[in-house]
């Protein structure tokens, strides 16, 4: 039976997979299966002792499942912000950013800010079950959130690199938690 409704689910995600959300929405359409899956084997003991181990294999799929739907999102981003190497040669003798650093760091927010309102208004990357969106929105804040950080406390808050960094700032580490925590998974930008 197991590997009956495997075989359906992988033939479904190969549809989905060249298609929406950047080749996420198949891993989101797995994802979702495999989790329903396994609250119902775990709701119903007669049925979790009728499939034996494909039932622990639910669970790692599940696992395996949304930490690759966590990277593949947020991929990109990160790729952005590690992309930028200013070395202190780069420093002017006051501290501050020569012009190609700058504009590298204003590229890099920019690119930043753009990619996470692509993922957060994403309506192909909807997890419907509430439990299963806040772990990955943990797992998600736990992955991003400390490069995010590094990344401004290295090239935004300790020299300028703009004369408006409002502009490229968009989110603060204080506003992106909350942010994600409403809006990512959940096929729409709470404000």
């Amino acid at each position: 039976i197991w590997d009956a409704v495997e075989t359906n689910l992988q033939a479904k995600a190969r549809m989905v997979r060249e298609g929406k959300a950047g080749g996420k929405g198949a891993l989101v359409l797995l994802l979702n299966n495999h989790f329903m899956l396994q609250e119902r084997l775990q709701a119903n003991e007669q049925l979790a002792r009728f499939m034996g181990r494909s039932g622990e294999r639910t669970g790692r799929m599940v696992e395996e499942d949304a930490r690759q739907l966590v990277q593949r999102t947020w991929l990109t981003p990160l790729q952005v912000l590690s992309g930028v190497h200013v070395p202190s040669r780069k420093l002017q003798s006051d501290g501050l950013y020569s012009r190609s650093s700058r504009h590298a760091i204003k590229q890099a927010l920019s690119a930043f800010n753009s990619e996470v309102d692509a993922i957060l208004n994403n309506k192909d990357l909807r997890i419907e079950e509430e439990v299963l969106r806040m772990h990955l929105v943990q797992s998600s804040c736990d992955f991003v959130l400390p490069v995010y950080a590094e990344f401004l406390d290295k090239f935004a808050s300790t020299r300028s690199f703009s004369k408006h960094p409002d502009k490229y700032l968009l989110y603060p580490l204080e506003r992106l938690r909350p942010l994600l925590h409403s809006s990512l998974f959940a096929g729409h930008l709470s404000k």
